[in-house]
């Protein structure tokens, strides 16, 4: 059992954790035997965890016996679903099924979802070690609290252990109920099973980090990013390879980021989850974009999310990279023939124009919600942006209409037409053979791009009240626990009217991976029927701020994966937008400029979210 760092997986997909959260605790409640309740502590079984570990993952065992568990939403979904069966028993059947045409699945039939049920069932905890100051190897540790079932916990163990290379020097054991197999054992690993020496409570860095997150019976992620940094480069096959790293390190300015935790659990009868990540310096909000342009969004919006995007700052994350690639020159003079070519300059006519902040919204008349969106920017420079679409938009038509002909595309010339509404002029390309319409239009200040010519026409119309009028948005914004100051991002999706269309979506897959894997016998649908989901899904929202500390996240939904039978995503845009790629092009851009710091640009018109949820 080894422990291969990396600074990805921090960021990870929210949707790809919720996935397996959510099979973690179908497995958990289902789960036969009477498992160990953890110890009330700040996270799971902490206190068994040596001081100093560069990455922690913990789990509070099985959610039925959670407070409140039986009172909450996930409860109720769980029991009218057929998901616990699928995973014990038609799980199993695919997985031999998919053995016969992938030979690493052969002998795994019931195994994956024999040893989920037991990780589930129990309090566990896993853990990475760093390299000591002698360069020693990195260590790693899994712990569950296994109570009556040590036994059985222990023959797995001993099964996993056996099946390490030499290498890891695995080690398992049972001290006091606590089965333990670890990897390159340190005498401060053995002593931490039974609660002696320094414990992961005491890391300041740790309790730190995790004070910043909503506490809630769930699950834990804590990650030391500079202690995992270290060992990526301590992990490098070659000398070219760590000089490699650290320049990736140095251009995008990665020792900015310090640590980074997460953490969820029920809250009240749903489910929140919370983030932070450590910067180096203070971080100070872009603030007042958000506001103004929820505003925008009508209240029958089914969905609707404000990200920050510094598109501006695009140019400089491209050279960085580019340098970095050794492509700088080419890149160069790429953009230097497309200005020469067509008058335009890509970072001064369009990236430039655009403010860091942008809208998506699906209003609640669109027939598909995916295509069916809207897209608003406050621009910073609007002519600038004019002339350049007038240059470009009929270099576009030529471009779409050569492809269609390349391809022997016959009556389907695309054209550009418009219309007006009052002083305002929409822009839109049409094609005969083509359901999708793009459109855009420029209205005092705002930038407005959707698929759909019609829906831009209502959003310029639009003189009803904004989503933030909400009862809906107002109640999930609620449950956040938000500050006071202004907030960098905000996901909603009214997560009831968008499931029809998510639910399809989702069985549609199952159907698709069914024919493929176990045509001759179908296997049956483990959802719930759509009318026993729906009365189950309330508003789902998130947002995310920066403060002195760093950046942080909140997310509230009806139960962990709930974001999946949305066919949008949107209401988790902010988890995966900002951390990934707004702060990450805004270091990028600078170049390697040591500190972090962003100006203030505040908006006095725009009153902010304030915990509440409400506009004040």
């Amino acid at each position: 059992m080894t422990c291969r760092s990396s600074l990805r997986s921090p960021l990870r997909s929210h949707i790809f954790r919720g996935t397996l959260l959510l099979a973690a605790l179908v497995t958990g409640a289902a789960g036969q035997g009477a498992p160990t309740a953890a110890a009330p502590t700040d996270a799971p079984l902490v206190n068994h965890v040596p001081a100093g570990v560069m990455f922690y993952m913990g789990w509070d065992g099985s959610p039925a016996h959670w407070p409140g568990y039986k009172q909450s939403t996930l409860a109720a979904f769980l029991k009218r679903s057929a998901l616990a069966p699928f995973l014990s028993r038609d799980l199993p059947t695919l997985l031999k099924t998919a053995a016969g045409t992938q030979p690493m699945l052969a002998g795994s039939k019931g195994q994956i979802s024999g040893d989920l049920a037991m990780l589930a069932r129990h309090p566990w905890v896993f853990y990475c070690t760093p390299a000591d100051a002698a360069g020693g190897p990195v260590g790693a540790g899994l712990i569950i609290q296994a109570g009556g079932d040590a036994a059985k916990v222990m023959a797995k163990l001993r099964q996993l252990s056996a099946r390490l290379p030499a290498r890891a020097q695995a080690r398992a054991g049972n001290s006091g109920g606590y089965c333990y197999l670890f990897s390159h054992a340190t005498p401060a690993m053995l002593r931490a099973v039974t609660g002696d020496g320094a414990l992961l409570p005491a890391d300041k860095a740790f309790a730190s980090a995790m004070a910043q997150l909503p506490a809630a019976d769930g699950y834990a992620v804590y990650a030391d990013l500079k202690k995992l940094e270290s060992a990526e480069n301590a992990l490098a096959k070659s000398h070219a390879a760590a000089v490699y790293w650290h320049k990736v390190s140095t251009v995008y300015s990665l020792d900015s980021y310090r640590t980074f935790a997460e953490g969820g659990g029920l809250h009240g009868k749903r489910w929140l989850d919370g983030a932070f990540l450590a910067m180096r310096q203070p971080v100070v909000s872009h603030g007042g974009g958000v506001n103004s342009l929820l505003a925008k969004a009508p209240a029958n919006s089914t969905s609707a999310a404000v990200v920050h995007f510094p598109l501006p700052r695009l140019y400089g994350f491209t050279m960085a990279t580019a340098a970095l690639l050794g492509k700088r020159a080419v890149v160069k003079q790429m953009l230097s023939q497309v200005a020469s070519m067509t008058g335009i300059s890509l970072r001064k006519d369009v990236l430039a124009s655009f403010g860091a902040h942008w809208l998506f919204y699906t209003p609640g008349q669109a027939p598909n919600a995916v295509l069916g969106f809207v897209m608003v920017n406050r621009l910073k420079h609007p002519t600038r942006l004019a002339n350049a679409i007038v240059i470009a938009a009929p270099l576009a038509l030529m471009g779409i209409n050569a492809q269609l002909e390349q391809h022997r595309v016959k009556h389907a010339a695309a054209v550009m037409k418009q219309m007006t509404v009052g002083s305002v002029t929409i822009y839109y390309i049409q094609s005969p053979k083509s359901t999708i319409t793009p459109a855009w239009a420029l209205d005092n200040g705002l930038f407005y791009f959707s698929l759909n010519p019609s829906l831009i026409r209502q959003a310029i119309d639009h003189p009803g009240k904004p989503v933030t009028a909400s009862p809906g948005f107002n109640r999930a914004m609620a449950q956040l626990r938000l500050p006071t100051q202004a907030l960098e991002a905000v996901g909603y999706e009214d997560q009831a009217a968008l499931l029809p269309q998510g639910y399809n979506m989702v069985t549609q897959a199952l159907a698709m991976a069914n024919l493929y894997l176990h045509p001759a016998k179908p296997l049956a649908n483990p959802l719930p029927p759509l009318q026993q989901v729906r009365p189950l899904m309330q508003p789902l929202a998130s947002a995310s701020w920066v403060d002195s500390a760093g950046w942080h996240l909140r997310q509230i939904s009806s139960f962990p994966g709930a974001g999946l039978l949305s066919p949008v995503g949107w209401g988790a845009a902010p988890a995966m937008v900002n951390p990934a790629t707004g702060l990450l092009i805004e270091l990028g851009a600078a170049g390697g400029v040591a500190g972090y710091t962003v100006h203030v640009k505040t908006e006095p018109a725009a009153a902010p979210v304030t915990q509440s949820g409400a506009a004040q």
